[in-house]
């Protein structure tokens, strides 16, 4: 059991955490090492044997700030390299963090659920009655940069405090954390943020009998609010939040396109004697592309104003509908509920591994998880389209809390297979 997990955490740990977060985590059990380097190698369908290094920072530049980079090379010639920094304060100006990164992809193989496609001519690739068989395995090369942002403003909990400091005990919360209190008045409760980014994206598709090449620059801005205990691994309280998404025409070949976004999370803490802690966890997701029927004519082709597939309304892959491929499902529009039943016991044998404290591996707790997803793309967004027909998948997953980072592992099961899932991060 112990070598089955000690590869899921290396597998997961060169993937960089998505979590936004302004807490500065001062735990117990803290390692004196704030950079480490982990060597690994793994196997994926899609990718063959590969290869990689991780070289994750603590305290990058700041006490709060982190910083990852990661490189990966495969059997089948894919590569990849990618580097992300969280948390960065902005000198002179306390409230303002900023979230950079920059990724650059070779894939030899890409599934793309998207297109027409000679051998289902009745279909619309990616819609929520398509084949799973209806997609094309591609190449792709992909360059993509994004700056995130995140305001803390000074109402609620975030009035008086921009920098939390809590303390952990074997990764759970001892003290520090966030005010939790009922209700959601954010002039009262929590955190709320000005969320906001800028993102370039050049990538291109070796399709059968076309090349495509699409590129995206625009910003995204909207806000958020963050009532819960313990924003890395909430038991209690709730998380909202909306964005606005706009692609701009500035650059040659660019597509420009609008989306909206929304996610609300609910969390409950149950009370138990014989477990670390019990937790149900809710969420709803939706997004709906507003310029999905919008159109240009360029060479005499109409050139549809919409994301990419993975970018868009899509469901399928790491964070919504993980018992499908990622991008399985894609559409103007789409909307996703999740429950998830969240257990941490006593029971840790990692936690004193001298192999994994060789590698600077702090592993505090072990979390199963129960989950269940429903959900739907359509062609527009209205409770009707959304709420008939809809597709469901069911699963089991692992969490791990390894140096004061969320590592999940997902295995779900949909009517068309099972689908392994592993990340950086609960899934919402």
């Amino acid at each position: 059991m112990k070598y089955i997990l000690l590869q899921l955490i290396i597998i997961v740990a060169c993937l960089p955490s998505m979590g936004q977060d302004t807490y500065k985590r001062s735990s117990k059990d803290t390692l004196q090492n704030n950079t480490i380097v982990i060597p690994f190698a793994f196997y994926l369908k899609s990718f063959g044997v590969a290869a990689a290094v991780d070289v994750s920072t603590r305290k990058f530049i700041q006490d709060q700030a982190e910083s990852t980079l990661v490189g990966l090379y495969s059997t089948n010639g894919t590569k990849y390299l990618y580097w992300d920094a969280k948390n960065i304060q902005v000198p002179l100006i306390k409230r303002l963090f900023i979230h950079p990164n920059v990724g650059i992809a070779d894939y030899t193989k890409l599934d793309l659920y998207n297109g027409p496609n000679r051998k289902f001519p009745q279909e619309i690739a990616g819609n929520n009655n398509s084949s799973k068989d209806n997609f094309y395995s591609v190449k792709s090369k992909k360059i993509e940069t994004e700056l995130l942002f995140r305001y803390l403003l000074p109402i609620g909990f975030g009035k008086n405090t921009i920098i939390n400091e809590i303390t952990l005990d074997k990764g759970i919360v001892e003290k520090g954390y966030s005010r939790f209190s009922k209700g959601n008045n954010p002039i009262k409760n929590g955190r709320t943020f000005i969320d906001g980014s800028i993102f370039y994206q050049d990538q291109n598709l070796e399709l059968p009998m076309v090349d495509l090449h699409k590129r995206y620059s625009g910003y995204s801005i909207g806000i958020s609010n963050e009532n819960v205990d313990f924003i890395a691994n909430p038991s209690r309280g709730t998380k909202i939040s909306y964005r606005h998404h706009q692609s701009l025409d500035i650059i040659k070949n660019s597509i420009p396109w609008q989306m909206e976004e929304f996610s609300f999370s609910k969390y409950f803490n149950l009370k138990s004697s014989y477990l670390r802690q019990q937790v149900l966890a809710f969420n709803v997701w939706t997004r709906n592309v507003t310029s999905y029927n919008d159109y240009h004519i360029e060479n005499k082709q109409k050139i549809y104003h919409r994301p990419s597939p993975f970018l868009g309304a899509s469901l399928g892959g790491r964070y919504r509908f993980r018992g499908f491929p990622e991008g399985r499902y894609n559409d103007a529009a789409s909307i996703l509920y999740t429950g998830e039943y969240r257990i941490i016991t006593d029971w840790n044998p990692l936690a004193n591994w001298s192999f994994l404290k060789m590698l600077h591996v702090n592993v505090e707790w072990i979390q199963f998880v129960a989950f269940i997803e429903t959900g739907k793309v359509a062609e527009r967004w209205s409770i009707n389209n959304l709420h008939s027909n809809m597709r469901t998948d069911y699963g089991l997953g692992i969490r791990l809390f390894a140096n004061e980072m969320v590592i999940r592992v997902d295995a779900a099961m949909s009517r068309e297979g099972m689908q392994i899932q592993m990340f950086i991060d609960h899934a919402f």
